[in-house]
């Protein structure tokens, strides 16, 4: 019988990363990835039109991390324009198997510890897990950020607080599964900001539809990510002419006031 270290390495776990002018971060982002005691089965590391040397500093490193795992590099060059994160993850998401693993992990964020991946991966051990989060902590201050357990049954992922966000992991099927219309924003275009609530929502309400708890979902509380909160002048919380604060918000608002499309 193969011990338990040799089924985790079988695990498909698959990392996806997008990123837009990161190259202050994009390294440390990989380079948690590499360390990892269980290392993925691949690591997508999107640069969706930066314009500053994200592209170079992944291509510096790049051969390195591939002797040990494909560390798959691709550029949007912009001819129809920025595609943004959820978009890019959905056109990932069409290339991978049912049972592949998805851990997002931004392109300037980075895993907290080397044993992220495998606790990721024992969570998945139990065959009737589909949705898996973690604890995380903010880069500047390390102290933790929003997430908590599902309180219980009655909790709506549309109504009530935001607590199920970064690590967020999830068979691909799940993501799957979920009618593209809920992708869509009040314009039939892709959601450019507030990508996570826009699958995230509709993946928890549908398992809580389908099994009538949140029996499959599972919170590791433990700080396993980093989530890069300051120094990044391209997120919205930092981008001085608030247009892109704005549409985070009119897009958030937009998807919890909407609800699930069938």
């Amino acid at each position: 019988m193969p011990s338990r270290k040799l089924l985790l390495k079988m695990s498909k776990i698959k990392v996806f990363s997008a990123s837009y002018n990161s190259h202050r971060f994009c390294v440390n982002c990989a380079e948690s990835v590499s360390r990892q005691t269980l290392l993925p089965a691949e690591h997508f590391y999107i640069d969706d039109c930066s314009t500053d040397d994200t592209h170079r500093w992944m291509n510096e490193i790049s051969s390195a991390i591939s002797k040990k795992y494909p560390l798959t590099m691709a550029m949007n060059q912009g001819i129809n324009g920025r595609k943004y994160k959820l978009l890019n993850l959905y056109e990932y998401i069409l290339k991978c198997d049912d049972d592949d693993i998805i851990c997002v992990l931004d392109g300037d964020d980075w895993l907290a510890t080397d044993d992220a991946l495998e606790k990721i991966s024992d969570a998945y051990s139990d065959p009737a897990i589909r949705y898996a989060y973690t604890n995380w902590k903010y880069s500047h201050n390390n102290e933790l950020g929003i997430s908590k357990k599902i309180p219980g049954v009655n909790w709506n992922p549309y109504t009530n607080p935001w607590i199920t966000s970064a690590m967020s992991t999830f068979r691909a099927i799940e993501f799957r599964n979920i009618p593209f219309e809920n992708f869509l924003r009040w314009d039939y275009k892709w959601f450019t900001m507030g990508c996570d609530q826009a699958y995230v929502l509709p993946i928890l309400w549908k398992i809580r539809q389908e099994t009538g708890t949140y029996e499959s979902v599972k919170f590791i509380d433990e700080p396993l990510y980093v989530y890069q909160f300051t120094e990044n002048p391209n997120k919205p919380r930092n981008n001085n002419d608030g247009g892109m604060r704005m549409d985070a918000h009119n897009s958030v608002t937009f998807i919890k006031n909407r609800g699930y499309i069938r």
